[in-house]
């Protein structure tokens, strides 16, 4: 038995020390037999085998590996399977590929730790595979409620890139699912892409996402230009027109009209931020530019509430 053989033994060794050096020997070395050899182990052997085999693939990063890899998402272990997860997450974006094509595998954990690990690379082009998922009505919801997870975590990643926009419509749909975190997670992650067209949704669910408020207030804050604010203002507007007819109660209409009251003062604060990077001083709140709009009605409720 030479040296190769024995540390792959060593694998599937009780003692967790002896395992754990036999992975790092193997990951430093490049022989070739060793990554052939792991792939075996890792669809053939115990827990224990399979658990170290990933987890020395995830160190040496061949990417003749990734497909047993993705497939051992499958097993019915839990540990196997975040071992695999993790190990595949080592590889960065030449992972990507593999990651989108196992979303098309029926199994919903394979789905969930691929989308998982997509949002933990942060690559773009997973975008459309990503909101491939979050459109499917037949997905679980924790494989959704994944997937918006992903879209924020590269929004967020990748500030205005022109790539998210796509996911608006989609995650505005996910708004009005029965599931409250399905509903809440696509809220945050169109809080992170900052699209001005989300405004208006978010503005209409106040009393039913209830961080709502703060993912447009994310959005203020992201807004670069005054015709952007202009913008949110406008579909401020027209959310609280619809919020008007559609609300149950005085008493909840009076909350909501506390919450928009906040944003119009976050808005007026970055209009005055965006003033003085141009070097002019706004000596007053600025008006708003519709008389009887939603400033004046929501600071006299508010006022005589």
């Amino acid at each position: 038995m030479d040296w190769v053989d024995e540390l792959m033994e060593k694998l599937g060794s009780p003692n967790l020390l002896a395992r754990e050096n036999a992975i790092i020997r193997l990951s430093e070395n490049d022989d070739s037999r060793i990554v052939p050899a792991l792939i075996e182990l890792l669809k053939k052997g115990n827990k224990d085998e399979q658990g170290s085999s990933a987890k020395a693939l995830g160190y040496i990063k061949d990417t003749r590996a990734l497909t047993a890899l993705i497939e051992t998402l499958r097993n019915e272990n839990l540990s196997v399977r975040l071992y695999a997860s993790n190990a595949i997450g080592r590889f960065g974006q030449s992972a990507v590929p593999f990651l989108i094509d196992a979303l098309n595998i029926g199994n919903s954990n394979v789905r969930e730790y691929a989308i998982r690990e997509l949002g933990d690379i942060k690559d773009v082009q997973a975008v459309p595979a990503v909101i491939s998922v979050l459109n499917d009505i037949n997905a679980f919801p924790n494989v959704i409620v994944n997937s918006e997870i992903a879209l924020d975590k590269i929004a967020d990643a990748n500030p205005g890139n022109p790539s998210l926009t796509i996911a608006v419509f989609p995650l505005i749909v996910r708004m009005n699912d029965l599931d409250w975190n399905v509903r809440a997670w696509a809220a945050k992650a169109l809080g992170k892409i900052g699209d001005i067209r989300a405004v208006q949704p978010l503005i209409e669910r106040l009393g039913r996402i209830e961080c709502a408020e703060l993912v447009a207030s994310e959005i203020i804050v992201r807004c670069k230009t005054t015709q952007h604010l202009e913008d949110f203002e406008i579909g401020l507007q027209k959310g609280y027109d619809n919020l008007k007819k559609s609300a149950k109660t005085s008493e909840l209409l009076f909350r909501i009209q506390i919450k928009i009251s906040r944003l119009m003062t976050e808005v007026a604060k970055k209009r005055d931020e965006l003033a003085q990077d141009k070097g002019i001083l706004l000596t007053d709140t600025p008006k708003p530019p519709k008389k009887g709009g939603v400033y004046q009605q929501i600071r006299r409720t508010v006022r005589n509430g």
